[in-house]
């Protein structure tokens, strides 16, 4: 299964907030360097299938701005 993509809501340092593409709610991730794919677990893990959980989804940070 192809991890589906998740909408960049706001950026705030190293935090993401993303538009879910499960549940259509906001989750916020760390991430480790803005301006690449970031795979991660849907933030409503406890309430998705197995296969949601391990599909997750993927979402891009445009680059650092130095």
């Amino acid at each position: 299964m192809n991890a589906p993509d998740a909408e960049v809501v706001s950026i705030r340092g190293q935090q993401v907030t993303v538009l879910c593409p499960y549940c259509a709610r906001q989750h916020n991730h760390t991430v480790l360097n803005l301006g690449q794919i970031e795979h991660h677990a849907p933030g409503c893990g406890l309430y998705r299938s197995t296969a949601d959980r391990l599909a997750g989804y993927v979402f891009t940070t445009p680059p650092k701005e130095i």
